[in-house]
């Protein structure tokens, strides 16, 4: 079943058509790249742009390219799972009902895959390999840099009231609208190299845009602050209240859950910015195992069991019905009609 859930989710992302977001930036940048265009080049980092031109070699087809990223990136992330979850068949539940968006990969998609490789390094206690995983990712996607903290968050003795001391001092930060002015300083002090330079230039680009929102939910920021807040009032106790709980896997549990935690500090930080909350976006995928580990420990399973697989089915239509436009009707190279507006 484990292989069966994880195949259907490759094969769902790898032969989609007309399905996800930046879908015709993605496919011209593809199936164009023999012309060099020079602003498809500015614009995507150089790891990409060399991934891309290796592909090319074998294929121009777009669906090649949308095998092979689904195929590494959905990949990775299920034989983690399989190492180090105990709970696999969970796992997989919980990746279809919480990371759905996978099989619209786009870069840093394939980027937090690499990352996720990383963190079985820092479990191994290789820092060297640790660090090149994270910098290779840094090459597909610019913010993968962020995760160079994660050696040193996974293995700090984190009590639950410093992760709560901080996370609502994190909270105050993005309520007072401070985080504008972290945004300066990242720009003016980060060097340039290895793509560095780049996270200068987005952090300017992001306050010459300001707080962008999407002015189709016209919520105030206070609305989507306590939205935010309530979204992690539910899980963020519950993991706190098990920390020093479980006994199976216990240091993995209190590695994961101290870097799941820092990616709501992290969050809450920028919660202003909604494209530097990607940078967060790396820290979420531990949530699965932070559950998977809880189901292992507990003694009442079969109540333990349809909590976890009613918030992952929670969440899959919590993302259906958030990009229903991208997702649903599923649309497929095999699909008689193939058409979507996309962008």
């Amino acid at each position: 079943m484990y292989i069966f859930l994880t195949l259907s989710f490759i094969v769902m992302g790898g032969l989609r058509w007309n399905t996800g977001n930046d879908w015709r930036p993605y496919h011209s940048f593809f199936t164009k790249f023999t012309t060099d265009d020079p602003f498809f080049l500015i614009a995507m980092e150089p790891g990409y742009v060399k991934f891309v031109q290796f592909l090319r070699i074998f294929s121009s087809s777009f669906t090649f390219y949308l095998i092979v990223l689904s195929t590494i990136a959905i990949g990775i992330k299920t034989t983690f799972f399989y190492k180090y979850a105990g709970a696999i068949f969970l796992a997989v539940i919980l990746y279809w009902g919480t990371a759905l968006a996978d099989i619209t990969a786009v870069r840093q998609t394939l980027a937090v895959s690499l990352c996720v490789l990383s963190s079985h390094f820092i479990i191994e206690r290789k820092p060297w390999l640790f660090v090149f995983f994270v910098i290779l990712a840094a090459q597909i996607h610019v913010t993968s840099y962020i995760f160079l903290v994660s050696y040193f968050i996974f293995n700090a003795e984190w009590s639950v009231r410093s992760k709560s001391i901080i996370l609502i001092v994190a909270v105050a930060i993005g309520a007072s609208g401070i985080s504008e002015s972290l945004l300066e300083l990242i720009a003016n002090i980060t060097p340039a190299g290895i793509g560095l330079d780049r996270i200068s230039q987005k952090a300017l680009n992001y306050l010459e845009i300001g707080n962008e929102v999407d002015p189709q939910y016209e919520l105030s920021k206070t609305q989507r602050l306590t939205a935010a807040i309530a979204k992690r009032a539910i899980l963020l106790p519950v993991f706190f209240y098990f920390q020093e709980r479980v006994t199976i896997r216990k240091d993995l549990y209190k590695g994961f859950l101290n870097l799941y935690t820092f990616g709501n500090i992290l969050f809450f930080i920028v919660v202003d910015f909604i494209t530097l909350q990607r940078a967060a976006t790396y820290f979420y995928f531990y949530e699965i195992l932070l559950l998977c580990i809880i189901y292992v420990n507990v003694k009442s399973k079969s109540i333990w069991l349809i909590l976890i697989i009613a918030y992952s089915l929670f969440k899959m239509l919590s993302i259906l019905v958030n990009a229903m436009d991208l997702l649903v009707p599923y649309i497929w190279i095999f699909s008689e009609d193939t058409y979507r507006f996309v962008y």
